[in-house]
């Protein structure tokens, strides 16, 4: 479970990397509570927030989740609440930090 001051950007990954793992394609959108959106864009700046907004869409969304975060696209949609950590291999997330913009 992501506890620090990044935790929100630990679960967007997360979440892309479950998506990436399970559909074998990249998520096309997510969905964020406002506020883990406004936490994210903060934790970013604006020009990774910018490529983030280009690789995906990003959508505001009032969510019945414990963490009110989610990606989706053509082939399903992951939930923060279904990611598994000890079933999430680190290359999964090295490989989804690469393409989402998550390195300053």
């Amino acid at each position: 479970m992501a506890n620090g001051d990044d935790r929100n950007l630990v679960r967007f990954a997360a979440c892309v990397a479950v998506y990436r793992a399970k559909f074998g394609a990249w998520p096309t959108h997510a969905r964020f509570e406002p506020l883990f959106l406004w936490d994210i864009a903060q934790q970013l700046g604006a020009e990774a927030f910018e490529q983030l907004g280009k690789l995906m869409e990003l959508r505001t969304a009032h969510q019945d989740l414990s963490i009110g975060i989610s990606v989706g696209g053509a082939h399903g949609v992951v939930r923060y609440d279904d990611v598994n950590y000890d079933r999430l291999p680190a290359s999964a997330i090295k490989e989804t930090r690469r393409w989402l913009p998550l390195e300053r």
